[in-house]
């Protein structure tokens, strides 16, 4: 129940405060929050809303695609899956690291 309350209050806050550059952290972070829930929905449409935000902190729109990545990955989506995944670690797709994920999904 604790869990849920801080998503409401997450929510709250990034409503009142959408100006605030803060705002797409708490949204990612509430996000995950809900993922951890096990409420993949609602976890992907937090995370569509970060990605959606101009002013989203790319720590922020990391955060997003890896939510993104495990709803997909839940789902069997591995395209879906591999393409958030990719787009978490900008980093690791350049060098081709991303790759990996061939092992997962075969």
């Amino acid at each position: 129940a604790l869990q849920r309350q801080q998503v409401q209050a997450a929510l709250r806050l990034a409503q009142t405060f959408d100006a605030d550059p803060r705002a797409s952290a708490v949204l990612a972070s509430a996000a995950e929050l809900q993922w951890a829930l096990n409420d993949g929905p609602a976890a992907r449409a937090l995370a569509q809303q970060v990605l959606a935000r101009a002013d989203a902190a790319p720590d922020a729109c990391h955060k997003a695609h890896a939510v993104l990545g495990d709803v997909a990955f839940a789902q069997q989506d591995p395209a879906g899956a591999e393409q958030a995944y990719a787009q978490a670690q900008p980093e690791a797709a350049a060098e081709g690291a991303a790759g990996g994920l061939e092992m997962l999904f075969g």
